[in-house]
């Protein structure tokens, strides 16, 4: 299996770091990997290790952008894409238009809800509606940015254990107090991250007198501000380590992670801190919002407490710091937490197992028995421009389903033209909902290019019938000039559509060769037809 990842830029974050697991993972199981990334990126030394083609890419120079991701699918001719940021999701849509490449993106990485009347919220529209499949690390992520449900799959961070056998265990002693809680924070230091909250923590535990040593890992636009407010406020327990490479080695020496988050700026996803705190068998003290519900629970393997709440974070720690049995307890559950949910090898299967389902390899068919007369079928009919009848073809068809016990239900869409098609989308939903259908088929390229656009939520069959996949003829030889049209839809209806049916070979070949085509004829029922004399034929007539 090739696959083509698509990241930009290529920094210091969670999500790189994510990619990089995932990376090296593939590249255990024999999958051929190349990546377009940032000339730039500080990982660019490991990164070439791992791929077997490099594509450049440069920060908001689109032209260049976009050639690179054609020539990236031209030369490298990938099984699928896979695109880790929104602006390149755009870029891999692009350059994979027309060679049958799907698209996976990985662009959520938060659970902010999104306004729709932000740019991020056009995007993101675009790209659901093109992309294959969308990845999340969190169910709160794909709620948040409102992912298509037919689409979406969650597949949470992975952490490779064995990074816990390469531990230096002397490295960063200094850092740590063996008389006090030492509590770390490691995170983007920016406006998103409540560092102000575990300052004013601290001076309460000073005040206090009590025993605690904070660590500010992390780098970021506001670490020099940090900084100058540690020194501003005399708090002799804080520590701002900034960016630490090895963030293993630092976790070892401490007792307790925290994750402080301004709800203001931000909403987490599955932040990789709060996977490694786990993991290190630290609880895990994160504030409530976003997806650390789905990470840390409350009073087993850490505490959720209210978010800019430096009176409830003080009193947490406290109550850890005087009770180390029960601080180790937590930290055995949490270590079993990051095991059973949060292991690399699971997460790197996942994202296998995806991929080969991506490419049809893991799909024998849409998900419904074939042997199974009660599943219920919706078809959407192009009907014809005076009464808006539907075709008979169409009717003998939800005949003989009938007579094996399948329940057919019709809607015929009114309406002619692109736009007259379109028209048509609540008529659609309003049919899905009152006819409970399991299964939808349309007819014809248009029909079914308005029931995906409904995003019903349920497999979509869509039959090609001739023009509608190449185009009508003109009367006087070649085709008409709005053709074009005619092969964007079908193009776009190839790649959404679960399965398509065509009438021929002709029509098949007309898709690529990815697609899921199966040719079925029309046919007839051959009772109907009774020989008769020629002569009595004549005279009826």
């Amino acid at each position: 299996m090739k696959i083509l990842f698509t990241i930009g830029g290529f920094g210091r974050g969670g999500k790189e770091r994510r990619l990089i697991s995932l990376m090296e993972f593939l590249g255990r199981r024999g999958v051929i990997i190349g990546l377009i990334a940032g000339e730039n990126s500080p990982h660019l030394y490991r990164l070439s290790s791992l791929c077997s083609c490099l594509y450049r890419y440069r920060s908001g120079d689109v032209r260049f952008n976009l050639q690179q991701h054609r020539q990236a699918v031209a030369e490298f001719q990938p099984d699928l894409v896979h695109s880790w940021n929104g602006t390149n999701t755009l870029y891999a849509v692009v350059g994979a238009w027309g060679r049958g490449c799907p698209i996976v993106t990985s662009e959520i990485t938060n659970s902010k809800p999104i306004s729709y009347l932000s740019r991020e919220y056009a995007m993101t529209r675009l790209n659901f509606f093109f992309s294959n499949l969308v990845v999340s690390n969190s169910a709160a992520g794909l709620r948040a940015k409102k992912a298509p449900v037919r689409k979406s799959k969650v597949i949470r961070n992975g952490y490779g254990f064995e990074r816990l056998a390469a531990i230096q265990p002397e490295k960063y002693r200094h850092l740590r107090d063996d008389s006090a809680l030492n509590v770390v924070m490691a995170a983007r230091i920016s406006r998103e991250k409540d560092f102000e909250t575990l300052l004013h923590v601290a001076g309460l535990a000073l005040d206090g007198e009590e025993k605690m040593n904070f660590i500010l890992a992390g780098e970021g636009p506001d670490l020099e501000r940090i900084r100058g407010r540690v020194e501003e406020k005399h708090l002799r327990n804080v520590n701002v380590a900034g960016h630490v490479a090895d963030i293993d080695n630092l976790l070892h020496q401490m007792d307790v992670g925290v994750l402080a988050t301004d709800p203001r700026y931000h909403a987490e996803g599955i932040p990789n801190s709060v996977v490694e705190y786990l993991a290190h068998a630290m609880p895990a003290v994160v504030t409530r919002g976003g997806a650390l519900e789905e990470i840390v629970t409350d009073g087993k393997d850490g505490y959720i407490i209210e978010p800019k709440n430096p009176e409830q974070l003080f009193r947490t720690l406290q109550s850890l710091a005087g009770n180390p049995i029960h601080l180790s307890q937590l930290g055995d559950n949490a270590h079993k937490t990051a095991e059973s949910r949060f292991n690399l090898e699971g997460m790197g299967q996942k994202f296998l197992d995806t991929y080969q389902e991506v490419r049809g390899e893991a799909r024998d068919g849409i998900g419904i028995d074939p042997h199974d007369s009660s599943v219920k079928v919706l078809f959407v009919c192009s009907g014809n421009s005076k009464a808006f009848a539907i075709a008979p073809f169409v009717l003998s068809q939800g005949r003989s389903l009938a007579a094996q016990g399948i329940s057919v239900s019709y809607i015929s869409l009114r309406g002619k033209g692109f736009w007259g098609y379109l028209k048509n989308i609540p008529a659609i939903r309003k049919a899905c909902r009152e006819s409970g259908c399991e299964v939808i088929h349309a007819h014809f390229g248009y029909s079914a290019f308005a029931t995906l656009l409904a995003r019903p939520g349920r497999p979509v069959v869509a039959s090609f019938m001739g023009s509608d996949a190449y185009g009508e003829p003109r009367a006087s030889g070649g085709r008409k000039m709005t053709n074009w049209i005619t092969r964007a839809i079908s193009g776009m209806v190839e790649r959404w559509a679960d399965h398509l049916i065509v009438k021929s070979p002709n029509i098949k070949s007309c898709f690529a060769a990815r697609a899921i085509v199966s040719v079925i004829p029309n046919g007839d029922d051959l009772a109907a037809f009774q020989a008769v004399p020629r002569a009595d034929a004549r005279e009826a007539l």
